[in-house]
């Protein structure tokens, strides 16, 4: 277990774990193989990452980096397996990301059309109406790029990153945050559309009981 991180660790480990959203396409970022590539239900391939960058996971930005995998991989695994079911336009069961058409939320016990579903107005938007207070509940600290060259060898050592892209795209993410977090009531329950609040709040805990047994 790594001891108390100081603020700079605390910085490259918040980096790592934001970094692997700031990108083109998220494939090679989030360790999908081949055979996940082609379902909707797209978990990392935890193993993949591990094989390349184990050796590494004292270091605070490589272990931000496996925890925001192993977030995924919780959420995907634990979360949509038991709350949501996909189908094809036959209204069968689908698992292949170019054929699923509509989405089945269980505890709703509502069907909806997959582009409605994946849209600002129910899944991405509980996404937003969650960011700050998760900012808040967890003290997510919004990282910067100040770095050492030592550091920033560490950090470079993660080679599915495209550092050409990814400064901007953070920082165009980290004002987003930010806005939501400073217009937010601190301790106000968002209201969502889809998600169970509790029980992500109980994935985010024990995921990061794991990373911190590393």
């Amino acid at each position: 277990m790594l001891p108390e991180m100081n603020a700079q660790e605390q910085n490259a480990f918040f980096l790592g774990n934001m970094i692997a959203d700031m990108c083109r396409d998220k494939h090679y970022t989030h360790f999908w193989n081949d055979v996940t590539y082609d379902k909707l239900v797209r978990r990392p391939d935890l193993d993949w990452f591990l094989q390349k960058y184990g050796d590494a996971l004292q270091e605070p930005y490589v272990r931000g980096y496996y925890a925001h995998l192993l977030l995924d991989y919780n959420f995907l695994d634990l979360y949509w397996d038991r709350h949501f079911r996909f189908y094809n336009a036959q209204k069968q069961p689908e698992v292949l990301y170019d054929a699923v058409t509509f989405v089945e939320v269980l505890e709703l016990q509502q069907m909806y059309d997959r582009q409605e579903f994946f849209s600002k107005k129910w899944y991405y938007g509980d996404y937003d109406r969650m960011n700050a207070y998760f900012a808040n509940r967890y003290n997510v600290m919004f990282p910067n790029l100040e770095f050492n060259a030592k550091e920033w060898e560490r950090i470079r050592r993660i080679t599915e990153i495209d550092w050409d892209y990814a400064p901007e795209a953070m920082e165009r993410t980290k004002a987003q945050l930010s806005q939501s977090v400073a217009i937010a009531e601190p301790g106000i329950i968002p209201q969502l559309q889809i998600f169970v609040l509790p029980e992500l709040e109980q994935l985010v805990e024990v995921t990061a009981k794991k990373v911190a047994e590393i």
